[in-house]
């Protein structure tokens, strides 16, 4: 049972927040406005006090979560010094926006050089970084005044057209529409079919606006449920966030959204923080710090999940801010910095990979380079790498992407209600975050560690990472078999794993195996017409109760092609594949 302090814990860690927020409120009754040639500054503090208390850091689901996990309070989750928030606020020229407990540091907008000199020469302050012009931001009475644009039905893609004419096709896709094979290529759909879909897990969006989403049928699921649990919008500093671009729409849609025979989300069934980091207008770093409060809030409502489809590589004055191949090391971005303790509190991180692929930056970007995050390439939904994912590694060498989910030609839902499709990282990834809080409520005591990794030895080609596509893309029927969690999965029984095409543009394959018994697994490829020598042939070996991956060569040509599997207990399964011609377009990657 959860004590009264512990229940007044989020009143205690939102102090902050509160207190610049109501400073802000003050300002603005005032008539006070930003000036021209104010700056946003990262004010670092030197110290802060432990509290009397620990249990007082945490709300009680944030508390229950890190309860879970064994994860105890450190000096990260301590609150700010107060004297010293007080001592900022009151000096001429600065106004307070936002105070970071894992930073240790306040985001102020700065008048002036002679208000910054005073900052520098505050005996606390141990360093203060430029963030970028402090541009002026709508009040929320002023957001609240545009009238919501209405709502309309714009041309919708050709697949959604034969979906909704031809009966046939519905029954095929089971209600799924245009989101069946995006979510079928990670064996999604066997994991809803499972009953888990979701349900009582909190996934915290990270993006640029979600307009729309309290209005389009696509999300009436969601909202009739209430399971929007909360809004902010860290940029404009209040709580509206359906206005701005619709990125964020059409993320959530990957997640959230339910319409029959149209479109379902990856965790339907999910609750949602939907905070606002991102300016689409704009591009500084201060939205970098925007990124670290909202994971903070993540973290004190006890999310399970960030969801962030963003990155940052360059700015608005790229000679002063632009960041550079050699800082994507995990370690120099404020917000990879972020991203990284935010994976130390107990949540599962996702980062979109980036789009700049195909581009002159080619890598990916921050916060996907941060360390125990896992970042998400794209692929076409035949398996290869999209030109425009961001690849690894990292600057120091770690494995970048990890794993990688589906992202071109994805079906999405916009701001105006209408349906289309896009590609991109930014849909890759919560189809994956998604699919990853439907394996978490099949084992809601797993730590978020744990939980990675099984999602990671999950891929099909795990063992064999490349830095398109790290370990590939996961199989979460897989997943939640080996996690104990599938009732129809047989631990004492050898068994093929992977999905086996019965054609294929690849000229390979990747073959998981579950095996009951030590021993090896053998296979031998032979093509039609030449039954007796195989194109190739090997023999893996295989500990009892686990799972190998195996890569076989050999379908160099079109034509038909058959598979034989065999175990040393006895397991033995013959496959025909038909191979196809690689079109020109769709590059292929051993």
């Amino acid at each position: 049972m959860i004590s009264m302090r512990r229940f007044h814990a989020i009143l205690l860690l939102l102090l902050p927040l509160c207190l610049s927020r109501s400073m802000l409120q003050a300002q603005e009754s005032a008539g006070v406005q930003t000036p021209s040639g104010a700056r946003s500054m990262m004010l670092l503090l030197k110290d802060k006090p432990r509290p009397a208390d620990d249990a007082v850091l945490f709300s009680p689901r944030a508390a229950r979560r890190r309860l879970i996990q064994g994860i105890t309070a450190d000096s990260l989750d301590w609150p700010l010094n107060g004297d010293y928030v007080k001592q900022v606020v009151a000096m001429p020229g600065v106004r307070l926006r936002y105070a970071s407990r894992w930073m240790n540091a306040l985001l102020v907008q700065v008048r002036d050089s002679l208000a910054l000199q005073q900052l520098r020469s505050l005996p606390m302050v141990s360093g203060i970084e430029d963030l970028g012009p402090a541009l002026p931001y709508l009040p929320q009475k002023e957001i609240l005044r545009e009238p919501a644009p209405e709502l309309r039905h714009a041309p919708e893609p050709a697949a959604l057209d034969l979906l909704r004419t031809q009966p046939l096709l519905q029954m095929a896709t089971r209600a799924y529409g245009m989101s069946y094979e995006p979510l079928k290529q990670m064996n999604g759909i066997r994991l809803h079919d499972l009953g888990f879909r979701g349900k009582g897990m909190l996934i915290a969006v990270l993006d640029a606006g979600f307009p729309g989403v309290n209005r389009i049928p696509a999300f009436d699921s969601l909202n009739n449920a209430q399971r929007i649990i909360a809004t902010r919008d860290f940029v404009n500093h209040g709580d509206w966030v359906y206005a701005y671009s619709d990125h964020g729409t059409r993320v959530l849609g990957c997640l959230a959204a339910q319409q029959p025979n149209v479109l379902m989300g990856a965790a339907p069934d999910a609750s949602y923080l939907l905070l606002r980091t991102e300016d689409a207008d704009s591009e500084w770093p201060v939205e970098t710090f925007y990124w670290l409060i909202a994971a903070e809030y993540a973290d004190s409502m006890g999310a399970d999940i960030i969801n962030s489809s963003l990155g940052y590589t360059t700015f608005d004055d790229p000679l002063r801010f632009n960041f550079g191949r050699q800082g994507l090391d995990g370690k120099t971005t404020l917000i990879s910095r972020a991203a990284a303790i935010a994976a130390t509190r107990g949540m599962l991180v996702l980062s979109a990979a980036g789009n700049e692929g195909d581009g002159f930056w080619e890598r990916i970007s921050a916060p996907a380079d941060a360390d125990g995050v896992l970042s998400v390439g794209a692929t076409d939904l035949e398996g290869n790498s999209a030109s425009f994912s961001g690849h690894g590694p990292a600057a120091d060498g770690r494995l970048k992407p990890e794993l990688a989910a589906p992202g071109v030609d994805i079906p999405l839902v916009q701001g105006d209600g209408s349906f289309t499709e896009g590609s991109g990282t930014s849909y890759a990834t919560p189809l994956l975050s998604g699919l990853a809080a439907c394996l978490w409520q099949s084992v809601p005591r797993l730590n978020a560690e744990s939980l990675r990794e099984a999602i990671i030895q999950s891929c099909n080609h795990s063992g064999m990472p490349d830095p398109f596509q790290g370990h590939g893309i996961p199989d979460f029927y897989t997943a939640i078999s080996l996690l104990g969690s599938n009732p129809y999965f047989r631990p004492n029984s050898t068994q093929l794993l992977s999905e086996m095409p019965e054609s294929t543009v690849q000229p390979f394959l990747y073959v998981r195996v579950f095996s009951a018994a030590s021993g090896s697994f053998r296979y031998a490829l032979f093509s039609r017409g030449n039954n007796r020598r195989p194109v190739s042939s090997g023999s893996v070996p295989v500990q009892a109760q686990s799972s190998v991956v195996f890569l076989i060569r050999g379908l160099d040509h079109p034509g038909h092609y058959m598979l034989q599997l065999s175990s040393s207990d006895g397991f033995n399964r013959i496959m025909h594949i038909n191979k196809t011609a690689l079109p020109a377009q769709s590059p292929s990657r051993p």
